[in-house]
């Protein structure tokens, strides 16, 4: 018994995770792009279908996980590593790409 009330959960939670209609959005962009690369030539409307389906995920972590209110608490410390190391990166490259527009330029 406790089984069949698990699986009843489980199935209702996975329709409430996707009756957002994002599978359908991006399909649907899949679709449209395709007609209309097929109806002009250009690729550039196929990728941007592809690009949408490729980006399905994503966009699923950024609209329906927040609804359904998952929390992911991280310590201070651990934010500000990751802080530490974005702008440790973000100065490399800054650096990175003055030193090659020094060496390109003269």
């Amino acid at each position: 018994m406790m089984t069949n009330e698990f699986g009843s959960l489980k199935r209702r939670i996975y329709l409430a995770y996707h009756q957002d209609g994002i599978l359908d959005l991006v399909a649907g962009s899949v679709v449209v792009g395709f007609g209309a690369f097929m109806l002009t030539d250009n690729i550039a409307f196929m990728i941007f279908g592809w690009l949408a389906m490729m980006l399905y995920v994503l966009i699923k972590q950024r609209i329906t996980v927040p609804r359904f209110g998952f929390v992911r608490i991280e310590s201070e410390k651990k934010t500000y590593k990751k802080g530490l190391t974005s702008v440790g990166v973000g100065v490399l490259l800054f650096i990175f790409f003055l030193t090659l527009n020094i060496f390109l330029c003269c």
